[in-house]
């Protein structure tokens, strides 16, 4: 009892000097902290009901099975570069190491934003294939020199999108791989 006590503590002294919205502890098959942001810190805009996003865990995702899929020998390695695609020829993302776009260095500041979508046009990235995008907003865009990263949806959905392609058909055993025989989840 004085642990979880502890653990709670330390949950609402944290919460108040982060931007911390939940706080979810596992601990020996069990919940043991379910907390969420209270209402004089983040609760005014989170609460139960409201929904995350979960940029980062997409993010995190699409590198976890990309490193599976260099690890099998679908890509040869961080440093490859993306062009064997021909989907992506004459935009920014050609030629362009798997390290950059996997690290949100692809330079593509001036092409997407991750509150309108493609800036061309507003159309949302998660709405449509790459390929109308290819034919559209990204055709003959260049990466611009920046030294900042530049996160968004668009690069992950490259990203997933060069592993489908370089699996060679082999994607859904990737995954099976991936995610049942090593993660261990039922289906």
């Amino acid at each position: 009892l004085h642990t979880a006590y502890r653990r709670q503590r330390q949950m609402c002294i944290r919460d108040r000097k982060t931007a911390l919205l939940s706080y979810l502890l596992y601990e020996d098959g069990k919940i043991t902290i379910d907390e969420i942001s209270p209402k004089d810190r983040f609760g005014i805009l989170y609460n139960n009901n409201t929904q995350f996003t979960s940029a980062s865990v997409g993010k995190s995702l699409v590198s976890y099975v990309t490193g599976h899929a260099i690890c099998e020998g679908y890509i040869d390695g961080v440093n490859s570069r993306l062009n064997d695609w021909p989907l992506i020829e004459n935009t920014l993302y050609h030629d362009q190491k798997l390290i950059d776009l996997l690290n949100m260095a692809a330079g593509d500041q001036k092409v997407i934003d991750d509150n309108v979508g493609l800036i061309k046009t507003k159309r949302w990235y998660n709405s449509h294939p790459i390929s109308s995008f290819v034919n559209r907003e990204l055709k003959n865009t260049k990466k611009i020199k920046s030294t900042r990263y530049h996160y968004n949806g668009l690069v992950t959905n490259i990203i997933m999108n060069y592993v489908i392609h370089k699996s060679n058909g082999n994607f859904q055993k990737l995954l099976n791989k991936i995610f049942q025989e090593k993660a261990k989840i039922k289906k």
